[in-house]
């Protein structure tokens, strides 16, 4: 028996060991500038993109790559008749030379996709940023409206009691109560959507950092007010700052990369030759007449017939795909003015439609509702009237916190439209 007391000693202090690790586990405390950061670190789609990057360096020395040379070794004459011909053995090299500037525009090609690959990688952070802050609004926005009608839930959970009493003293009938928790258990209903709404959101906001944060048992913990004011924005300073957006730089790039190619294909039109040079050993012949050994010295120039030239698709495919990039680059350009105008315009909406709030319409309804629940514990004023005050107080509220959600996600928009990053803080 006592052979087991040890074991199960040690196994019980291990299990409670393992528990007060679980619960003074510390929780990861999240802020919206150390989510974004950490998502811009471990998302697949950086990943993916920094690749691209690294390809784009390799293609640079490939295209550095000058052409083979070719060497020639063989027996080179052999008389199958017998007739008195000298058997030859030879060695040509064959060098070819490109001429027309063909590997400095394929390396200006390479260095050309080298910088639109940077302004892509740099376009794929600049959307997920957006995502990764709006992931982070829509969870902070989630949570405030839990809170918001589980604070209703409970105050219609103490008038339900207090209806209760009342009921027994005979103050009240009881038809008045079964509305009560009627409207009770449908602000529970709402409580449950809203609940499911805010695991929607923490799922997404978890799905962002990848499996980092999806196999750790520390729970998620963000930290955020909706509540704070953002900053005056100077329109004249984004507008300026707009060229410098990366999915205008990637479209500059690729401008570059097609003039480019237009001059590497002219280039290739240029007709490359090859250099030959060639060594040959004649064996002597004794028979009558006798030849002697010889060493015999060729060199050539190989210069092919361009007839292939007179079809120029190559190059008219090219200047076409020139053509197609700039007239890109102005539709981006107008795409992307549009787009600051359009976010700043819902930027002065939502700013608006909040301080509408900010400036009391939250308090008047409170102070409206708070009156009303006075007058109804004492008879002046019916259930109804009790519960439409109530359900217009949730709206405002709710509404409330709509607005700055909307404000926060509207200022994350002017961010992504402009490229200026760093105006939101929470």
């Amino acid at each position: 028996m006592r052979c087991l007391v040890l074991p199960l000693s040690m196994l019980l202090l291990t299990l409670s060991a393992y528990a007060e690790g679980e619960e003074s586990q510390p929780k990861a405390v999240w802020n919206l500038s150390r989510y974004v950061a950490e998502v811009l670190e471990v998302h697949p789609n950086v990943e993916t993109a920094r690749h691209a990057v690294e390809g784009a360096h390799a293609r640079i020395s490939s295209a550095k790559v000058f052409p083979n040379p070719e060497l020639s070794v063989g027996l080179t004459q052999l008389d199958a008749t017998h007739a008195g011909n000298p058997t030859m053995v030879g060695v040509e090299l064959s060098v070819p030379i490109e001429l027309g500037g063909k590997r400095s525009g394929r390396v200006g090609v390479a260095r050309a996709e080298v910088n639109a690959a940077d302004a892509e990688f740099d376009e794929v952070r600049r959307a997920l940023r957006a995502t990764a802050a709006e992931a982070f609004i829509n969870l902070l926005h989630a949570r405030l409206r839990v809170a918001r009608r589980t604070e209703v839930l409970e105050g219609l959970q103490r008038l339900v009691a207090a209806d209760e009493r009342r009921l027994a003293a005979g103050e009240i009938g009881e038809v008045v109560l079964l509305q009560l928790r009627v409207e009770a258990e449908q602000f529970r209903a709402e409580l449950i959507e809203a609940e499911g709404q805010q695991v929607v959101a923490e799922v997404s906001l978890r799905q962002l950092l990848g499996a980092r944060v999806l196999e750790t048992r520390a729970s998620l913990e963000i930290v955020g007010d909706l509540r704070t004011q953002p900053p005056t924005l100077d329109t004249a300073s984004l507008f300026a700052l707009l060229s410098q957006r990366a999915d205008l730089r990637s479209v500059t790039a690729r401008v570059e990369v097609a003039e480019r190619r237009v001059k590497l294909e002219e280039a290739n039109r240029v007709i490359d030759i090859a250099a030959k040079i060639g060594w040959q050993h004649s064996f002597s012949v004794s028979s009558a007449p006798t030849v002697p050994s010889a060493e015999i010295l060729s060199a050539s120039l190989s210069i092919p017939l361009p007839f292939s030239h007179i079809y120029r698709g190559d190059i008219e495919a090219a200047k076409s795909a020139h053509r197609q990039a700039v007239s890109g680059q102005a539709a981006a350009q107008l795409a992307a003015e549009g787009e600051l105008q359009q976010a700043l315009a819902r930027f002065e909406a939502a700013s608006r439609k909040a301080a509408l709030f900010e400036r009391g319409v939250v308090g008047d309804a409170d102070r409206v509702l708070e009156k009303m629940l006075y007058s109804y514990q004492r008879g002046a004023v019916s259930l109804l009237e009790l519960l439409i005050a109530q359900r217009k107080a949730t709206e405002v509220h709710l509404g409330f916190l709509d607005a700055l959600s909307e404000r926060t996600r509207a200022l994350v928009e002017v961010e992504r439209a402009s490229g200026a990053f760093g105006l939101l803080e929470l």
